[in-house]
């Protein structure tokens, strides 16, 4: 079957599934750390146990202190379906990565994505691997700690807890003499996904605690205006037809005491740009805001080194960000990002082997060009929806694996501090093996800040500081 056939109908399985680009219009995805999910990442320092097969399962949760919508429920529950599967046949694999949720009682809380759907083929076109379709590869180690999202694209309904989601394209995996190389050639692309939200008589909705409302009014001179926005939807093929490239070089896999990894790449940002053309009416003291999504092109280069100890590996790694200027229609306004250098030493310490348990310190640095923008400030502020990454200057300390040997208990605890942004992040996540496909789990979430005077634009702790949540789910792997 032609590329010309599978390409087109494989994307459109993965978009059908996905919903539409919406939700990501209106809030970008201020990413996170999140050890929980299943992503791997260099030498397997951060590798969960891969789940394997489909789990079921129904959770409860209660948000805290979120007070966000007036008709929203603090204590959602539903069902979910999530699928982890590599199906092997003669010629090929299959590889296919999903979850879905249905809320009872909060249908705004509703989710489908795809993270994986993928054909891949060993020593085919003279690579060691290739691989077509949507597929997660491990391009950068820190980027994925610390959920940033710079390469792979991200499911953001929980802020806390991003899913990493692959690129989509082809893949070339070759094993040379003295090095791997894996190279990207993606014809089309696939936004980070935000909160669901609907626009309704000029105002933004939505009951997802996860969903950031842009201002309702703004003062322009000794005036103040009620704000109605509007979202221009964009053509399909103006978002999905934006080709990219990436390329990566690592150290083979053997027992010397030192791994490196160079890469970089030429590619859509994750996150959709927005671009806003305004027009007020001071009879009404009303002011029209239409809002133009659009895709914003980034070069990415990354660089880390790792050190294998007897019971622990240390990693320093580096990415830096150059976006591309801002071409947008001379009627709009738009925020201007900026140069972005991320520095990130991770240390794992092994209490037992093989990596049953671990401790993991890192910490972050990113230094970030000042706002800059396109257009009328007080737009392009808009536009911009904070800060592009959720971490400026933070360590993080997590325990990961089963606190007690030969108990049926695994533990997934994190916590982070911003000093920057004074800000806290604590997970907790306990997972109950009560038979043996059944699985009750218990977690926690709760984010806050200890200085109330770094405004909501710049702080993602303080944007989001009444989310705290407790959930508890009972799981079926079959």
């Amino acid at each position: 079957m032609s590329f010309e056939v599978v390409g087109p109908f494989l994307l459109f399985l993965i978009l059908f599934a996905e919903g539409c680009f919406l939700p990501a219009f209106a809030k970008a995805p201020a990413s996170n750390s999140n050890l929980n999910s299943s992503s791997t990442s260099l030498n397997d320092i951060l590798e969960n146990p891969e789940s394997s097969g489909w789990t079921l399962g129904v959770e409860s949760s209660s948000y805290v202190s979120w007070m966000n919508h007036p008709q929203s429920d603090r204590n959602p529950y539903g069902i979910h379906l999530k699928a982890d599967r590599i199906y092997k046949f003669s010629s090929f694999d299959l590889g296919f990565s999903a979850h879905t949720y249905n809320s009872m009682n909060q249908p705004f809380l509703n989710y489908s994505h795809v993270d994986e759907l993928n054909f891949r083929f060993k020593d085919l076109v003279g690579a060691e691997t290739f691989v077509f379709g949507r597929y997660r590869n491990s391009w950068s180690t820190s980027d994925e700690y610390w959920r940033l999202g710079m390469y792979q694209p991200m499911f953001m309904w929980n802020f806390l807890k991003p899913e990493d989601q692959g690129l989509t394209g082809l893949f070339f995996k070759w094993k040379l003499p003295n090095v791997r190389m894996d190279l990207l050639l993606s014809p089309f692309y696939i936004p980070s996904q935000g909160p669901s939200y609907v626009v309704r008589d000029g105002k933004f909705e939505s009951a997802n605690p996860w969903f950031s409302s842009p201002v309702n009014q703004f003062l322009i001179g000794n005036t103040m205006f009620a704000i109605r926005y509007n979202v221009k939807e964009p053509h399909a093929n103006d978002i999905i037809m934006n080709p990219g490239i990436a390329l990566r070089f690592s150290s083979l896999e053997s027992s010397d005491k030192t791994w490196w990894n160079l890469g970089g790449a030429i590619k859509p940002m994750n996150r959709l740009e927005l671009g806003l053309t305004g027009r007020g009416d001071e009879e009404k003291y009303e002011y029209d805001v239409e809002i133009h999504p659009y895709v914003l092109y980034h070069s990415l280069a990354n660089a880390e080194y790792g050190w294998r100890l007897s019971n622990s590996d240390l990693l320093l790694t580096t990415v830096v960000e150059w976006p591309n200027a801002v071409s947008i229609p001379s009627d709009q306004s738009a925020y201007q990002p900026g140069r972005s250098v991320m520095i990130s030493p991770i240390w794992v310490y092994y209490l037992s082997r093989p990596q049953e348990r671990k401790i993991s310190v890192a910490y972050i640095y990113r230094d970030e060009q000042e706002f800059s923008h396109v257009g009328d400030f007080q737009l392009a502020r808009s536009a911009s929806r904070g800060t592009r990454y959720f971490f400026k200057e933070a360590v993080s300390l997590s325990f990961q694996g089963r606190p007690f040997s030969n108990t049926p208990i695994n533990l997934s605890a994190q916590s982070i501090y911003d000093f920057a942004k004074k800000g806290v992040l604590i997970l907790g996540e306990i997972n109950f093996a009560i038979a043996k496909k059944w699985s009750v789990v218990m977690g926690m979430e709760t984010i806050g800040v200890d200085d109330d005077s770094i405004s909501d634009y710049q702080n993602s702790f303080l944007q989001y500081r009444t989310n705290d949540r407790i959930y508890a789910g009972l799981n079926y792997v079959f």
